[in-house]
C-alpha cells in the first residue's frame, strides 16, 4: 500500500512521491498519481471511458480546474484530444518549463463543456523528489 508523502513502496520499482488517487467524477476516470520529478507525472492504474467530446490532461494555478488552465500533453507528447485509456501507467511531462510546484491541481478535463471529469490536488508546500540517479542505492537490504 502507497502512503502520500513517501518516496518509494519497498515491494517494488521505484515511482516517486505518491501525490494521491484521482477524484473521479464523469467518464470512468481513476488512478494514481506520482510526482517523479520537477517536470513528470507518473499516472498509474490510469482509466478513462474516452467519450468526452474535447477533454484533455489539463493543469493550472488558479483555485480549481477550470478555463483559465493548460493543456499537458499526452503520452505520445502531443496535445490532442484524449482517448480511452483502461488500467495504464505512463508519465505526462508538464510544458513550457512548468514544474509540479507551479501547478495547484492537474485534471482530465473537457474544454468545449468546462466540465472536470477527475482531478486531483497538489498539496501545499509539496516537494517533488529529485531526480533518482541509481535507483537502487536508496532500498533497503533484505
Amino acid at each position: 500500500m502507497y502512503t502520500p508523502g513517501l518516496c518509494q513502496d519497498d515491494d517494488g520499482p521505484y515511482r516517486g512521491k505518491y501525490i494521491g488517487k484521482l477524484n473521479s467524477y464523469h467518464h470512468q476516470v481513476s488512478g494514481n498519481v506520482y510526482a517523479v520529478d520537477d517536470w513528470t507525472l507518473l499516472l498509474t492504474e490510469f482509466s478513462y471511458d474516452g467519450n468526452g467530446a474535447d477533454t484533455f490532461f489539463w493543469a493550472g494555478a488558479a483555485n480549481r480546474p477550470g478555463p483559465q488552465g493548460f493543456i499537458v500533453p499526452d503520452i505520445n507528447g502531443k496535445t490532442n484530444v484524449l482517448e480511452r485509456y483502461l488500467n495504464k501507467d505512463f508519465t505526462l511531462v508538464l510544458p513550457e518549463k512548468k514544474k509540479i510546484t507551479d501547478i495547484k491541481w492537474f485534471a482530465i478535463y473537457d474544454i468545449w463543456s468546462q466540465n472536470t471529469f477527475g482531478d486531483i490536488y497538489i498539496p501545499e508546500e509539496f516537494e517533488p523528489p529529485t531526480v533518482q540517479k541509481n535507483l537502487f542505492a536508496n532500498r533497503k537490504s533484505q
